[in-house]
């Protein structure tokens, strides 16, 4: 398996490139020039935020790092940054519950939290320590890089009704190897009969949501789920503007022109609402169709055409 890895070179955390195309952690350690105590400090209570994510990482992330700043003041911020990020990723590493695509997510917005948290902080008003190492006031790259090195990677949902697991892992199956490059993390989300689309966002903004037309199916009447699936769009719409939609049905390889007729009736039927307020009347502008008909085998047509779909809306290369 190949690795993103790091090494330390004086205070920058410096990024190399290690053979293979699938992502793993390979942590770099703490700065050499550091003291041990800072280091077992930092180590002990990035230990205690423990195996969570979304909003709930943050928020514990933003306290942890504001207690660091006030114990360790003459760490220095650079310093503090890159020995919080060395003890988070070697936690992250060792965790074999998780998905490489998994941990590369939760370092990456574990960073930017740390990062955040850091740069709004007051500057230190005296020494409360005594000093082994000063960090340079400049701007570490040794972070920037990891960051955009770890937010590359691109984070698809992917939807259906819980009783239709099937088209959900093909479409997994198909886009894996993305997942092997590091370009994305792929997560699925059946919709299970106590679905709520707050529940399903959790502070999440994914890139990319790849959900059934009829996805809703089981969860309500026939004759709302279309309804549903419009709601859906409209709260991914108002929460996260950036996200993509790409619809996915068997009635839409029928015929080219079917995708297109159902975005039309959408538009046209359902009222540009979401829990009785007015959403922004372009929210359908970010979704496209795709046909994928439900079998016990994806065809290479319909496969190739899924994965250029999605290289096509993300960018992929």
């Amino acid at each position: 398996m190949g690795k993103t890895c790091f090494s330390w070179i004086g205070p920058l955390l410096i990024l190399l490139a290690c053979n293979g195309s699938a992502f793993s952690l390979d942590c770099p350690k703490a700065p050499e020039q550091v003291s041990k105590e800072w280091e077992v400090e930092v180590n002990a209570a990035v230990a205690k935020i423990g195996p969570i994510k979304g909003g709930d990482l943050a928020t514990k992330t933003k306290r942890t790092t504001q207690d660091l700043l006030g114990k360790l003041p003459d760490a220095g911020r650079i310093y503090l940054e890159q020995m919080m990020f060395s003890a988070y990723c070697s936690a992250l590493r060792d965790d074999k519950t998780l998905a490489e695509g998994e941990k590369a997510k939760r370092l990456n917005e574990y960073i930017i939290e740390v990062r955040k948290t850091i740069n709004k902080a007051p500057a230190s008003s005296g020494t409360k320590t005594k000093p082994t190492a000063r960090a340079p006031q400049t701007e570490s790259p040794a972070l920037a890089a990891t960051v955009a090195t770890v937010a590359k990677r691109k984070l698809i949902i992917v939807m259906d009704s819980d009783a239709n697991r099937t088209s959900m892992r093909q479409i997994v199956d198909l886009l894996s190897d993305f997942d092997k490059r590091g370009l994305v993390a792929i997560e699925i989300a059946p919709v299970t009969k106590d679905y709520r689309v707050d529940k399903f966002l959790g502070g999440k903004q994914p890139d990319l949501v790849i959900i059934h037309a009829s996805a809703f199916y089981e969860v309500t009447s026939v004759d709302l789920f279309e309804n549903y699936v419009i709601d859906f769009i409209k709260t991914i719409h108002n929460t996260s503007p950036n996200t993509e939609v790409l619809v996915y049905s068997g009635y839409f390889a029928e015929g080219s022109a079917n995708g297109p007729r159902w975005l039309g009736r959408m538009r046209e039927t359902y009222a540009e609402k979401v829990y009785g307020e007015l959403v922004d009347p372009g929210f359908l502008e970010r979704v496209d169709t795709i046909g994928f008909p439900h079998a016990n085998e994806v065809s290479p047509e319909v496969g190739t055409a899924m994965r250029d779909k999605v290289v096509a809306i993300l960018h992929l290369k």
